[in-house]
């Protein structure tokens, strides 16, 4: 292979690595990882799951029968480094590396147009070159690098990269057989949208993108409510200090990010150390080292806001008869407040109510928070059907669009209900009890009801020769006792009426009234009170009758009046009454006492004239 050749590689990641290749000295052959069994490279664990059918080493051909040392040298030139999309890619490592041992009096030579950086010192101090390079292991941080071996048996080997060279080249010198390999430094990361109760089209996109803006990987959702994108883990390619890579999240089109909550990040890393982003607040983008073996994989979640409508409604009665009370041939519109509850704008908002008819709303879009009035356009009329069902009832919903989407939200339904109103009143009396001597009135308790579905204000109840009592207002269902003094100068029947003002949705209408009639008895005389006699004006004092049983009224002379003549006690001279004993006596056995006792004393005046 004297003359150089063209080298195309395809490495993972979508990268291709180009540059002249040429080998000068002693021959070598393509060989798979171990090239033998004390090699470092393929045994105990050292990058043992390389494919066999992939021979990555340059291994000098077979010694037999040849003496001294064998020199090969191997020189990759014009190197460069494209994506997939064709780009120039920058931030990465060529590796050179002891494919074999590098026993005593053997040694390679590594020189680039880069520095180089030993790959064997590990983070906790160690280092895996073990004794590879016992005779000197020289120009680290330069552009060339020698390894001399010491020992027979080396543990370890040397691993060293150079940051994007140009040139590299490798030259060993075999005592038995060396080998050489060349390779790249990878790491794999990734990145996942969730999306959670996303509105209609929207979408989002993730990405991870190199310190030149370069993007390594890329996914989007595709506008599911609840769905997913990933990158998949992505190989890519990172320098011997690691790249600093970008991993952010951006909607689609025309999804507005207001529609959701922060994003949340979370993130994991293997085979390295270095803190990850984590929550929501690190906002729609995080710089994350990414070191040499790393796998970083990061998931963000957009979840939407959530949306949400209320509806409240309310009933406006119309009197359309006039006369005071809510019933038929009156009428009823119907008042709807619709309210975003929701925590994201609302367009579209419009009232559906079956029944009512047509709906127009003040406005028809909602901020957060935000509440819009809405009427029925013509007051509904009150049926037959609502007064025997005693109220008119009315549902109707809601409905909106989450502004910029196709999601749509509607409210649960609002229900209102207006009553017929039917005013009533009732009234009950207890008959009294009797009267105490002396008595003038009696009390007589009166129950008022109410057994309508309206309010009754301004409540009293009236009796005949009394005082009108006032009685609570009482709502509907409710009753209420008062107790009413009725005179008791004689025996009689009185009504007892009460009157009350329905208190409707209109306001105060015609009072309804009821009655009932009880019996009121006269008061017992007063034991022992004297019992007064006739006189007869001008006449002196009549004189006592001898018999303090029977009293006899007396006249003056010449003022004898007519059997039966005038009304008790009155201006006429006739007689009054009084009762024989202290028991009450009736109407008309006071009566029939009087008119005897006036023709016994028309019949002594007509003997004595006689």
């Amino acid at each position: 292979m004297g003359s150089p050749q063209p080298l195309r590689l395809d490495l993972p990641g979508g990268y291709r690595l180009a540059a002249t290749m040429t080998v000068t000295g002693y021959p070598v052959a393509a060989k798979a990882f171990p090239t033998w069994g004390g090699a470092y490279l393929g045994t105990r664990g050292h990058y043992t799951g390389v494919d066999q059918t992939i021979r990555p080493a340059l291994y000098q051909a077979d010694r037999t029968g040849t003496t001294g040392r064998a020199t090969t040298t191997a020189t990759l030139a014009d190197i460069a480094v494209t994506d997939a999309a064709g780009q120039s890619v920058q931030g990465w490592s060529l590796v050179g590396a002891d494919a074999e041992s590098t026993a005593r009096g053997e040694s390679i030579t590594w020189t680039s147009d880069a520095p180089f950086t030993s790959l064997t010192t590990r983070a906790d101090g160690g280092d895996d070159l073990g004794s590879a390079c016992g005779a000197g292991f020289t120009g680290i941080g330069t552009t060339t690098v020698s390894c001399t071996g010491s020992v027979d048996s080396p543990t370890g080997t040397a691993i060293v990269a150079a940051d994007t060279p140009t040139t590299f080249t490798q030259r060993m010198v075999g005592g038995g057989r060396e080998g050489v390999a060349f390779g790249v430094l990878v790491s794999r990361v990734s990145v996942t949208k969730q999306l959670v109760g996303g509105f209609g089209s929207d979408a989002f996109s993730v990405a991870v993108s190199d310190a030149a803006g370069r993007q390594v990987a890329t996914a989007a959702t595709t506008g599911s409510t609840d769905g997913s994108a990933t990158t998949g883990d992505v190989t890519v390619l990172v320098s011997a200090d690691g790249n600093p890579l970008t991993f952010s999240e951006r909607p689609v089109g025309t999804t507005d990010p207001s529609r959701y909550a922060a994003p949340s990040w979370s993130c994991t890393r293997t085979g390295g150390s270095g803190a990850l982003p984590e929550g929501d607040d690190v906002g729609t983008s995080a710089a994350i080292p990414v070191g040499v073996g790393d796998a970083v994989r990061c998931t963000v979640t957009n979840t939407a806001l959530p949306p949400g409508l209320t509806l409240t409604k309310r009933a406006v009665p119309v009197d359309a008869d006039g006369n005071g009370l809510f019933g038929a041939d009156d009428a009823v519109g119907w008042t709807f407040t619709a309210t975003n509850a929701g925590q994201v704008p609302l367009t579209s908002v419009a009232v559906d109510d079956p029944t009512a008819g047509a709906v127009v709303c003040e406005s028809d879009t909602l901020a957060p928070g935000d509440s819009t009035t809405c009427r029925t356009t013509t007051p509904t009329a009150v049926s037959a059907a609502d007064v025997i069902a005693g109220s008119v009832r009315n549902t109707a919903t809601a409905s909106a669009i989450v502004s910029g989407t196709t999601t749509g939200v509607t409210s649960a339904a609002a229900t209102a209900e207006v009553s017929v109103e039917q005013p009533a009143v009732t009234v009950a009396a207890e008959e009294p009890a009797t009267p105490a001597a002396g008595a003038t009135t009696v009390d007589v308790p009166v129950t008022v009801t109410n057994p309508g579905d309206v309010p009754l204000v301004d409540v009293q109840v009236d009796v005949p020769g009394v005082t009108p009592t006032p009685v609570p207002d009482l709502a509907p269902g409710e009753d209420t006792s008062v107790v009413v003094a009725v005179p008791v100068d004689e025996p009689r029947t009185v009504e007892v009426a009460v009157e009350a003002t329905p208190d409707g949705v209109f306001g105060a209408s015609d009072p309804v009234q009821a009655s009932v009639q009880v019996t009121v008895p006269a008061a017992v005389p007063v034991p022992g009170a004297g019992t007064p006699t006739p006189t007869a004006s001008p006449s002196p004092a009549p004189t006592a009758s001898p018999s303090p049983a029977r009293p006899s009224p007396t006249a003056q002379p010449g003022a004898v009046p007519p059997a039966g003549g005038g009304a008790a006690g009155g201006p006429d001279g006739s007689l009054a009454f009084t009762g024989a004993s202290g028991l009450p006596l009736a109407g008309g056995a006071a009566l029939l006492f009087l008119l005897t006792g006036g023709g016994l004393l028309s019949a002594r005046r007509l003997r004595a004239r006689r």
